[in-house]
């Protein structure tokens, strides 16, 4: 089943350029006939430095239609490099919480406990292009002008509950999203799309970005199947 997220920003308070500046952004995930999943609200707080966003906060709570208390809720800190925030997710009806923090600076601890389950706990080494949760984002802004020229840009994944990453390519799509200026899409590094299952289904995202929101967000996004086993945290 194919999903849809389309996600709306503005800007909550905008002051000078030194100072720090808050977004929020508010999702809705539907599947293709229209019917709601779930609702992301988003608040993101950072900075404009030398003409760069350089996000230091963010929060997501995660709501079902017919409830107005969170489900799940996301903490995501910006230290040293905005391509690998540090991650606190927990989700109450699971028992389960999520921490992704920082281990000196080629590795990353990750720590993750379920109610039915045995604590895990993992180091991860990296290098510059792994990206962790909504680092991704950053990692696009990044390598803009190689992606809008035609070019295809690595990178790696963290797939938190895994204890590992997995490589990727992004490069850009074939055909656009409706009401998109740029589409990219994401494919594994190492295999071809009809070989690359996870046990949720094949991997792939297309992406559509729009220049007119704030910070490039993401506008909508299409997934065949289902993404959550390798990048979700069950």
């Amino acid at each position: 089943m194919k999903s849809w997220l389309a996600l709306f920003g503005y800007p909550l308070l905008a002051l000078s350029a030194a100072a720090s500046e808050t977004f929020v952004f508010s999702g809705i995930a539907s599947n293709t006939d229209g019917v709601q999943l779930y609702q992301e609200e988003h608040r993101v707080t950072g900075s404009c430095v030398e003409g760069h966003w350089r996000p230091e906060q963010q929060n997501v709570d995660y709501l079902r239609q017919d409830s107005p208390s969170p489900f799940a809720a996301k903490a995501l800190t910006y230290k040293d490099s905005p391509l690998r925030p540090e991650v606190d997710f927990k989700q109450p009806d699971f028992s389960e919480h999520l921490l992704v923090r920082h281990d000196g600076d080629e590795t990353l601890k990750v720590e993750w406990t379920m109610s039915d389950q045995p604590s895990k706990r993992w180091r991860v080494p990296f290098e510059d292009q792994l990206v962790v949760d909504a680092g991704f984002d950053h990692f696009v802004r990044a390598n803009w002008q190689a992606l809008t020229d035609g070019n295809a840009v690595g990178f790696s994944v963290l797939a938190p509950t895994r204890g590992e990453s997995y490589d990727f390519v992004a490069e850009p799509a074939p055909d656009k999203l409706a009401g998109a200026d740029h589409s990219f899409r994401i494919r594994p590094q190492a295999c071809s799309y009809e070989s690359w299952w996870t046990p949720s289904g094949l991997v792939i995202e297309t992406m559509a970005f729009s220049p007119t929101m704030p910070g490039w967000a993401i506008s909508a996004v299409t997934r065949t199947r289902t993404m959550s086993s390798l990048f979700a945290t069950r």
